[in-house]
C-alpha cells in the first residue's frame, strides 16, 4: 500500500504543477480511525441518552415521592388535631364514668344498708311475734 500512496503523492505534485490544483490523499488507517470514532461516538451518545432518561425518571420519582410525603404530613397534622380532641373527649367521658361509678357504688352500699335494716326490722318483728 505504501508504494501506491507514494505514487499517488507524486502524481498529485505533477497535477499541482500542470493544473495548479491540489489533490490530497488520506491513509486508509486514518479513515478507519475516523470510522471507529464515529461508531464510538454514536454508541456513547446512545448510552448517555439512556442514562439521561434514567436520571430524569429518577428525579421525577423523587419529586412525586416528596409531594406524597408532604400530603401525608398535612393529613397527619389534621389527624393529630382530631386525635387530641377525641382524647380529651375520652378523658372527660372517663371522668364522668368514674363519678357515675362512684355514685352507683354509694347508692348500692346504701341499698344494701337499707336492705339490712329491713331484714333486721323484719327479724325483730318476727322475734317479738313469737
Amino acid at each position: 500500500m505504501a508504494h501506491v500512496h507514494s505514487q499517488v503523492n507524486q502524481m498529485s505534485r505533477l497535477y499541482l504543477l500542470y493544473e495548479r490544483r491540489y489533490n490530497y490523499t488520506t491513509p486508509k488507517s486514518f479513515l478507519e480511525q475516523i470510522s471507529l470514532y464515529s461508531k464510538l461516538l454514536i454508541k456513547k451518545s446512545k448510552e448517555l441518552a439512556g442514562k439521561i432518561d434514567r436520571l430524569k425518571n429518577g428525579l421525577e420519582k423523587l419529586r412525586s415521592t416528596a409531594q406524597q410525603v408532604d400530603d401525608l404530613k398535612a393529613k397527619l397534622a389534621i389527624q393529630e388535631v382530631e386525635l387530641k380532641i377525641k382524647n380529651e373527649a375520652a378523658d372527660n367521658l372517663i371522668k364522668i364514668v368514674g363519678v357515675e361509678t362512684e355514685k352507683v357504688s354509694t347508692e348500692k352500699a346504701m341499698g344494701r344498708y337499707n336492705l339490712l335494716l329491713v331484714f333486721l326490722f323484719l327479724f325483730r318483728t318476727f322475734v317479738y311475734v313469737i
